[in-house]
């Protein structure tokens, strides 16, 4: 399957478009001034926090949802091949691309009750999937664009992050024991904690810290963040129980990020209809639960209404140097994503 022009201008232009967490302006004008110049939509518009959304009908809304937010560090945007290259190539701009397309494709085909939304915030503190879900719109379902190697994501692991701040006493570097070293406290814990938690099933990554002043000065003070993941069937309280119990006079921990693992159900007409697209372009329907936590772990607890998450890209690309799509790939999503809506509105009838 050859890209056509239409298809390769959207990706190309998306992936272009450097948008790291809080800096997603760019990729909101492409894809409003593509929205707008497809004259499809009944509304298409840049809510307060930067989210685009765009709908058809009054709903109950089928949503594609996608994110136009990237982990920082520019990638150089390239062709190899039939290969496109670029930060957030993998993550998720090609299906968000292939999402804008096969939805405004549907409603160019006389459907209606879909919704396109393209949300900010994603890779950092979710704020666009909160203020989406603050509006109230009803949903009948959701699907989520996120590179899940065509394979159906029925769940996600919860996620606590948490800051650490440790306090000592500033002395000479020459005369360590006249201080108490900061960062060295801050590491013990974190060692600590780390064989607490990973010892009952959950995952525990530090990944920043800062600390000290000068390089000659034993360091008062220290923060860490630490990335703590809850297995499906875990409890967050259980976890955050733990890991208050572990706080001292030099120790506090602050949670910065609270998000509960989802598992959703199969047996329901958005599961049906993702199993028959997948079927009809010749991939066998797989259902698996991803290590990450995403906007559906957000959206399911607020709705309760079916959702999966599907789509183009190898995800273990997803954050590195190496994000490539094939173009075969990114086009059999817009194929996927069309056949997907069509199925759905087949299987609840008219009066959808």
């Amino acid at each position: 399957m050859k890209a056509s022009r239409k298809q390769l201008h959207l990706l190309l232009s998306l992936v272009r478009a450097y948008s790291p967490s809080g800096r997603e302006r760019p990729v909101a004008k492409v894809l409003l001034r593509w929205l707008t110049s497809q004259a499809v939509f009944e509304r298409v518009l840049i809510d307060e926090t930067g989210n685009v959304i765009a709908f058809h009908g009054p709903g109950p809304y089928l949503v594609l949802c996608g994110h136009m937010d990237t982990v920082p560090g520019k990638i150089d945007c390239g062709m190899v091949g039939n290969k496109l290259t670029g930060r957030g190539a993998v993550d998720a701009k090609a299906a968000l691309g292939a999402m804008c397309l096969a939805a405004t494709d549907s409603v160019k085909a006389g459907l209606t009750n879909i919704m396109f939304a393209a949300v900010v915030g994603e890779e950092g503190d979710g704020n666009g999937m909160r203020h989406l879900l603050s509006k109230k719109y009803v949903y009948s379902g959701a699907v989520f664009g996120e590179p899940t190697d065509d394979k159906i994501v029925v769940g996600y692991r919860g996620r606590l992050c948490l800051s650490v701040i440790s306090r000592g006493k500033a002395a000479h570097a020459s005369s360590p024991a006249l201080g108490k070293n900061a960062i060295l406290a801050a590491i013990s814990f974190i060692e600590d904690l780390k064989r607490k938690v990973e010892g009952r099933g959950y995952t525990c990554t530090p990944t920043l810290i800062r600390g000290g002043m000068a390089d000659n000065v034993v360091p008062a003070r220290c923060e860490a963040t630490i990335d703590i993941r809850v297995p499906i069937g875990f409890s967050l309280e259980d976890i955050e129980g733990l890991v208050r119990g572990m706080e001292r006079d030099d120790i506090r921990i602050n949670v910065t990020d609270r998000v509960p693992p989802v598992r959703t159900g199969r047996a329901n007409a958005l599961y049906r209809a993702t199993c028959r697209a997948l079927r009809l372009v010749g991939i066998t329907p797989r259902a698996v639960t991803k290590f990450g936590s995403g906007d559906m772990n957000q959206f399911y607890v607020s709705t309760g209404v079916p959702c999966i998450a599907l789509g183009p890209g190898d995800p273990s690309l997803s954050h590195t140097d190496k994000e490539t799509i094939e173009l075969e790939k990114y086009v059999q999503a817009i194929n996927i994503y069309g056949l997907l809506i069509k199925e759905y509105f087949s299987i609840l009838g008219p009066t959808s």
